[in-house]
């Protein structure tokens, strides 16, 4: 069975809250929706499209609050102080560049290595194959990890704090 651990700092599990929060928030204004406007869209001899996509968007809210309050059943804070915060280390917060050899295509690419659940493509969570691969790591490292099936390796060519 896969490891379901959640490591977030202090801020990753303030923030993880609040993603709760906002699902709730979610959930409410489609259930409302649902009931004051969808559900009056049809005419009771045909179809109502409006009424079956609100529903199919409650479902999917319904699913996203569930996954999140289950996580918190696996959430670990972790202090950034338990990580080291050398110069030529990566630690939570550092910029990290990356040689990312993707079957023979070398790609740069640079993230910020976050305790959090990333929320865009310039964070790199510490909870993902390759932020879990490179923390702790220093500069001109190389690491592997996998996605899906398939081996992946990079090198850490800069760290800035």
């Amino acid at each position: 069975m896969k490891d379901s651990t959640i490591f977030l700092d202090r801020n990753g599990y303030e923030q993880y809250l609040k993603d709760i929060e906002e699902a709730e928030q979610k959930l409410r204004e489609i259930q409302l929706y649902k009931g004051e406007v969808a559900i009056h869209q049809g005419d009771n001899w045909h179809d109502n499209p409006a009424l079956y996509e609100t529903e199919m968007n409650e479902r999917m809210a319904i699913k996203r609050l569930e996954d999140l309050k289950n996580g918190l059943n696996n959430i670990q804070i972790i202090e950034s102080s338990s990580i080291p915060d050398e110069k030529d280390t990566v630690s939570i917060n550092s910029l990290v560049t990356l040689s990312i050899d993707f079957d023979g295509e070398i790609e740069e690419h640079t993230s910020r290595l976050v305790a959090s659940v990333s929320k865009g493509l310039d964070e790199l969570s510490i909870n993902s194959p390759l932020g879990s691969a490179i923390l702790g790591k220093h500069l001109n490292d190389c690491v592997e990890y996998k996605v899906n099936s398939n081996r992946v390796s990079a090198k850490i060519i800069k760290i800035e704090k």
